[in-house]
């Protein structure tokens, strides 16, 4: 990421929302170490360099998350392996902030660490409230049609070029409480039906147009690779895009997700 003033507004900006207990100060301490500084007070003057008004441009800088995850350590957040510790948001805040400043070259950077294992990208800065509550809407209208539905979904081959991505029925499975995924067939015909009258969309096409609105977000869009595994969304996860790690398909997935983290207990 070529860092300056406004680049570095829009990576605060981002993980604003998931920053979970880690205080604003020791969020900027850790970015600033993890962008190759010694402390937030020489980043700041070197983004203000020349007083306020004047915004420098700083060289290209790599995100380190080891030296983020050991300047939260210092900081007093050390979290556990378990998403219900306290701290568990500060790996979230790792990750995403490693695919945010490393951009196209984000699953090359989180296939030399454990970093994938342990944590999430979430872009909960890339959508606005509305568009949340109207998918959380669609959720609650689908969770009264099937039991604890997860939707398994696969991007069609052109998903960059397409004016309106199309998810079509060979392309949705769906299963309901413990059993496994399942393509719809005419048994789901009356649910789809209904939910089309009462909110205008089928499944199909919610999802469709979900993903075209979060298109220019998900991993791989500008790259010649194309890492996404498949895309799930759950009552309880809401919108979860998996990607191979290394592009090997059993070396491990990181999760891209567009909706509010599950809440630590």
């Amino acid at each position: 990421m070529f860092l300056n003033y406004s680049s570095y507004k829009h990576l605060k900006t981002a993980l604003w929302p998931i920053k979970g207990p880690v205080k604003s100060t020791h969020l900027h301490e850790g970015l600033a170490c993890a962008l190759g500084f010694s402390d937030y007070h020489e980043l700041k003057c070197q983004l203000q360099e020349g007083g306020v008004q004047t915004r420098s441009k700083v060289s290209a800088r790599h995100f380190n998350a080891d030296i983020f995850l050991s300047r939260m350590a210092e900081l007093g957040y050390r979290p556990g392996l378990d998403y219900r510790d306290p701290n568990a948001p500060v790996f979230n805040l790792a990750i995403t902030a490693l695919s945010i400043v490393e951009g196209d070259g984000f699953i090359d950077a989180v296939a030399r660490s454990d970093l994938y294992r342990h944590g999430s990208v979430f872009r909960l800065d890339v959508t606005n409230n509305a568009w949340k509550e109207a998918v959380a809407a669609y959720r609650v209208v689908l969770a009264r049609h099937w039991e604890r539905p997860r939707w398994v979904m696969w991007l069609p081959r052109r998903w960059r070029e397409m004016d309106q991505i199309s998810i079509d029925r060979s392309a949705l499975h769906v299963s309901a409480g413990t059993a496994l995924p399942r393509s719809l067939d005419d048994s789901d015909q009356s649910a789809i039906s209904a939910i089309k009258a009462e909110t205008g969309e089928t499944p199909f096409e919610m999802f469709g147009r979900v993903l075209t609105d979060l298109r220019p977000f998900l991993p791989g869009y500008n790259d010649n690779i194309d890492p996404i595994e498949e895309i799930t969304f759950t009552n309880d996860l809401g919108l979860m895009v998996m990607c191979r790690v290394n592009n090997q398909p059993n070396y491990g997935n990181v999760s891209f997700r567009y909706e509010a983290p599950r809440p630590s207990f």
